[in-house]
């Protein structure tokens, strides 16, 4: 890791105590999949566990808005890009009533929580977190696409209430047995589904597939 933490420049902000942004472009050059991960995941926890600089305040929220050149009103956004921005929590999004796309990719989430005012969801990027349960989707009743790869998934849940979510990407995650991935035969809407790159080797997991009856082969 010490050559990489070379490669990772974290780039605070120059007035308050909070970073606007950390910069994780260097990571394009590491030509091994696996040590991005690690690498990300390793920063950002590190960064979270050593200081408080990585809340979602409503400020800096409003200053990613205006570094994108979205709207400053929260309510008129659609697309809020949160990616490899370091949050530690989901927090202050009760105004972006809007959203119909939310990425959140790349940073050191451990919850899925507070998304109860984003009803007009479509599409939520979760990937490469520090997630451990899919819980607190119910309201997103709208949600047609949810990614969730690289996390720290030990269980599908939770999601039969979404009737309408059509794509699920948990690939590397912790899945390992049938009792696992059970919860997917309450999820008939599913089109589009990606396990990959867990540790599924009973050979039952065929039947809970078969089972699903929208699911493109």
């Amino acid at each position: 890791f010490s050559s990489l933490r070379k490669m990772l420049h974290i780039g605070y902000a120059t007035k308050g105590p909070a970073p606007k942004t950390i910069n994780c472009v260097a990571l394009k050059s590491v030509k091994n999949p696996k040590i991005s991960e690690y690498a990300l995941k390793y920063i950002f926890c590190f960064a979270s566990a050593s200081h408080n600089y990585f809340r979602m305040t409503k400020k800096i929220l409003k200053d990613i808005c205006k570094q994108q050149k979205l709207y400053w009103t929260p309510y008129l956004n659609d697309t809020l890009y949160l990616h490899y921005k370091g949050f530690d929590r989901l927090e202050n999004l009760e105004e972006y009533t809007g959203l119909k796309c939310l990425w959140l990719e790349c940073n050191g989430l451990t919850k899925i929580e507070n998304l109860e005012a984003l009803t007009e969801l479509r599409c939520l990027y979760l990937q490469l977190n520090l997630i451990n349960k899919i819980e607190n989707l119910e309201p997103l009743q709208k949600l047609d696409s949810l990614n969730i790869s690289n996390n720290y998934i030990k269980t599908i849940e939770n999601l039969s209430c979404l009737k309408v979510l059509q794509t699920l990407q948990i690939a590397h995650n912790k899945l390992q047995t049938v009792e696992d991935i059970q919860h997917l035969q309450e999820c008939p809407s599913i089109s589009v589904l990606d396990l990959s790159h867990n540790n599924l080797s009973d050979p039952s997991v065929i039947n809970i597939l078969e089972a699903m009856p929208n699911l493109v082969s």
